[in-house]
């Protein structure tokens, strides 16, 4: 699976992620006052993210909701200052149990993007994304790798159960029979409790 190139410049000034918390399923009540006939069960909205933070770095960018194109590869927005939500299943939002994945471009037509400072991220570091409804999720980074662009593992669903982030953005040289520079780095991170 090849991730179709996608830029973010950082042309929108940083601001602070919202204070309020995620705490748990209860951060929106959906439970109907009133009952329905036989067993129906009550469904919870999903969670929308609208915007990414790079927490340490002071950057941050809005989010839009992408899927797989027919030919396989990760749709991108094409404002060039958004990061790419893969919002289809079987992928989640990020903090929910499986791999949600956030992809932006390092570089687009010689102007550095959003995501160009994943390649500086530590083990530990903290990111946060914002949430419709105005709550915020803390993820923290817990690997920082390479691989390359036709690595399907790095778009993989299967999480062991756990709740991951997975954060992807090209390296290297444009090449132009791939459509794709050849590289990505992949940056791992899981849900924490932040205050």
């Amino acid at each position: 699976m090849v991730i179709r190139e996608l830029v973010l410049f950082p042309s929108q000034p940083y601001v602070e992620p919202d204070s309020t918390v995620y705490l748990g399923s209860n951060i929106i009540d959906v439970t109907p006052n009133f009952t329905l006939p036989g067993d129906y069960p009550v469904v919870t909205p999903r969670p929308i993210p609208i915007k990414f933070y790079f927490v340490e770095k002071r950057v941050s960018c809005d989010i839009v909701k992408v899927n797989i194109a027919p030919n396989g590869q990760m749709e991108v927005d094409d404002k060039a200052s958004n990061a790419s939500w893969l919002s289809q299943a079987p992928w989640v939002a990020p903090g929910e149990i499986g791999n949600s994945i956030i992809a932006g471009h390092v570089t687009y037509a010689g102007v550095k993007g959003t995501f160009s400072i994943l390649k500086e991220l530590s083990i530990g570091e903290v990111l946060a994304v914002g949430f419709e409804g105005g709550y915020t999720k803390y993820f923290e980074v817990v690997s920082v790798t390479e691989h390359k662009y036709n690595d399907s593992s790095i778009m993989t669903s299967d999480s062991n159960g756990e709740a991951i982030m997975t954060l992807i953005t090209c390296k290297g040289d444009f090449n132009s029979s791939l459509g794709s520079s050849e590289t990505r780095v992949v940056a791992v991170c899981k849900p924490i409790d932040h205050k």
